[in-house]
């Protein structure tokens, strides 16, 4: 065996242990991270922003939008201290509710990074259910798939509703499939509430495994219900071997059934958005039109 050359093995003696260190570190997102440091002179605008705030008119725009332009110029650093007061004004739900929807304003312009969503991610055990609110909703709406595992863990265990929603929403956009049984739940309570961030969080599970499941649904289930939502998460994840299926709803009695197929048409094939609630005439029209448009459209 032929031994090292000298000049090797003082690079191997003196990057060796440096690399095994290095080995050791844990990922970046996974180290201790903390939020950056508020200098004296940022803590002392933020100080009096604080004390601004509960304080201002509900018709000050200015004036507010002035103390919002003084937190974006802080950034990161402002958060803790801005989840503490929404902590506090949540106390008093009714009584601080402009307080509230201020401070979740101005907490927008400071998680704005990726590398602080293991910061936001740690909130969400945060004994106020105000601030995992906030929290649940910028992880949603950044969809970071890093933010999965905690969403699923703190779902366990949420007793808030509004929270527990938001992050069943965010586990269906980041492709959790268990979380479409929970999703269909939510759906059946409060269909009106939730059917527009239900359909772009649907959209996550898009693949041909849950338009299949939904398909099988929709041609076996004698159950109105059952055959409804199957519509209304093919209007989201839905592909054209779907089409016939969908089209056979076009003249079933219910009425929701018949706009469920529409939607899902008008998804799959022109990629527009659902439309709610139509009136009588127009979704006679719409039938009717899809109709004659269903010979012509390649499977």
């Amino acid at each position: 065996m032929r031994s090292l050359s000298p000049l090797l093995h003082v690079a191997l003696c003196v990057l060796g242990p440096l690399l095994a260190l290095r080995a050791q570190e844990p990922p970046p997102d996974e180290k201790a991270l903390a939020w950056p440091k508020l200098e004296a002179a940022a803590a002392a605008k933020l100080h009096r922003v604080q004390q601004a705030l509960p304080k201002l008119a509900a018709d000050d725009e200015k004036g507010f939008a002035s103390l919002r332009t003084e937190i974006a110029l802080i950034g990161a650093a402002a958060a803790p201290r801005l989840l503490k007061d929404l902590a506090k004004a949540a106390e008093k739900p009714e009584e601080n509710e402009l307080w509230i929807a201020r401070l979740r304003s101005m907490l927008d312009l400071t998680a704005t990074d990726p590398q602080h969503l293991p910061l936001v991610a740690r909130e969400l055990d945060a004994a106020s259910a105000e601030v995992r609110l906030w929290c649940a909703e910028q992880l949603l709406a950044t969809a970071d798939p890093r933010a999965l595992s905690p969403a699923r863990a703190r779902y366990e265990k949420e007793k808030d509703a509004r929270v527990r929603s938001t992050l069943l929403l965010l586990r269906c956009t980041l492709g959790d499939a268990e979380s479409l049984p929970e999703i269909e739940k939510l759906l059946r309570k409060e269909w009106a509430r939730w059917r527009d961030p239900a359909h772009r969080a649907l959209q996550g599970l898009r693949g041909k495994a849950t338009s299949d499941a939904m398909l099988t649904r929709l041609q076996s289930s004698a159950d109105e219900e059952e055959r409804l939502f199957a519509l209304r998460v093919l209007t989201s994840v839905g592909d054209k071997s779907a089409i016939d299926s969908i089209a056979s709803f076009l003249d079933a009695d219910a009425r929701a059934l018949r706009e469920a197929a529409v939607n899902a048409l008008r998804a799959i094939v022109d990629h527009q958005e659902p439309r709610y609630e139509v009136s009588v005439f127009d979704l006679v029209q719409l039938v009717e039109e899809w109709k004659k448009r269903l010979p012509s459209l390649k499977r």
